[in-house]
């Protein structure tokens, strides 16, 4: 349960509220007020609760079908939204005693949950909408996806979607949510329109008992304005909340000006770290080469060596480069013979747009091209220059044209 928010009693035990109603026709038995507050508070001395006397409040005389004129209803659902959170947790008999109809019942709901409060009831009675949890109490659980997602960026430093998927099954947990589905994926959020983000919101749009999203912060969700915008329209078009862990915010329907401003600036802070690392990323690559590196990813032929951090030749792959330049410059194959021939020698399917672009690189010559520059590369040239400029005059069609330059 999370308790960041809440006050702690001397003893550590996590604090309660609790909530009795009784009808204007319950004058007797269980549904009694007084009856309602002793099974309560009962029921958190069994589980080692501590009981806020300050925060016990009743309505009598009042239906459940309404909310209108339960003054201490209202009481709890103000005390709730108050920061430092007084109370951890609701104690009631049962789900009845809050709501008699699902309209009012997502109301009370979302308005202690959302603020972090949990729901716990004494008895399940026959309401459908509850959930047993596994400590055996009952427990009224709204429907939840969460959405997890590591960059590939991250992924090379060492960050998984483990942690992340903890910290949401974990928030889940503490504040009644049932999640009902698990969006976790790796890939980058830069681009609108990504594959995964857009699965999450047509599942949205299709499943509207589905009315929560938890995700850790705002950059795991969206990394540019137009996503954000997105989000913002669907919470107003179809009532989600948007609850960000790590930032401690909802965004719902709603919502204060300044709350939504809050979540604004964590999307502009968002995209200026995206565009300020692509400057460092363009700087880093930039430097690389000048210093002789290729910044890209090495290609067929080579491979990348983590230890020096350099591009080596690749001794298998770098033997079908050389066979492929020999047999070309012979003259007597096209690149669709030749990729057969490849293909018959060594067992490698090299497209023929791909074997093109291997006969006319410079790479293996130990040159390279970054931005629009050439460079003269650390790495180990595959193949001479006078192999490279007898395939240039047979991709040329010997027809006279100026040689190119192997220098």
């Amino acid at each position: 349960m999370n308790t960041k928010d809440s006050r702690s009693s001397s003893s550590g035990a996590i604090l309660c509220a609790i909530y009795a109603r009784q009808a204007a026709t319950e004058q007797s038995g269980s549904s009694t007020v007084a009856d309602q507050l002793d099974r309560c508070r009962k029921a958190a001395q069994e589980n080692g609760w501590s009981v806020v006397e300050d925060f016990i409040r009743t309505d009598v005389g009042r239906s459940g079908t309404s909310i209108e004129g339960r003054t201490g209803l209202k009481e709890l659902m103000a005390l709730a939204a108050t920061r430092p959170r007084p109370f951890e947790c609701l104690l009631c008999t049962s789900s009845d005693r809050l709501a008699r109809n699902w309209s009012n019942s997502d109301e009370i709901v979302n308005a202690f949950t959302c603020a972090g409060v949990s729901l716990h009831f004494v008895q399940g009675g026959n309401d459908t909408s509850l959930d047993t949890k596994p400590d055996g109490k009952v427990g009224h659980m709204r429907k939840a996806v969460s959405y997890a997602r590591v960059s590939s960026k991250e992924q090379e430093l060492g960050c998984s979607l483990e942690p992340q998927v903890k910290t949401l099954r974990g928030y889940a947990a503490s504040n009644s949510f049932k999640t009902v589905k698990e969006f976790t994926f790796s890939e980058s959020a830069k681009q609108q329109g990504r594959k995964h983000f857009n699965e999450m919101l047509d599942y949205l749009r299709q499943h509207r008992d589905v009315r929560a999203v938890i995700v850790e912060k705002t950059d795991r969700l969206c990394r540019n304005l137009n996503d954000f915008v997105l989000v913002e329209s669907l919470v107003e078009e179809l009532g989600l909340e948007v609850h960000l862990v790590k930032e401690g915010q909802v965004l719902r329907r709603g919502s204060k000006s300044q709350d939504k401003l809050v979540q604004e600036l964590f999307a502009l802070l968002d995209r200026n770290y995206i565009l300020n690392l692509q400057e460092e990323i363009l700087k880093g690559q930039a430097a690389k080469a000048e210093m002789g590196q290729y910044p890209g990813r090495a290609p067929f032929g080579y491979a990348h060596d983590r230890e020096t951090r350099t591009i080596v030749t690749h001794p298998a792959k770098a033997s079908v480069v050389n066979l492929i330049f020999e047999l070309y410059s012979s003259g007597t194959y096209s690149v669709e013979e030749l990729r057969k021939k490849v293909i018959e020698e060594t067992g490698e399917r090299l497209s023929k747009s791909l074997l093109h672009r291997i006969l006319k690189s410079r790479f293996y010559l130990g040159f390279f091209t970054w931005r629009g520059r050439e460079y003269t590369g650390k790495h180990p040239g595959i193949i001479n220059p006078e192999l490279y400029l007898q395939v240039q005059a047979v991709l040329q069609g010997c027809n006279g044209a100026s040689k190119p330059n192997v220098t």
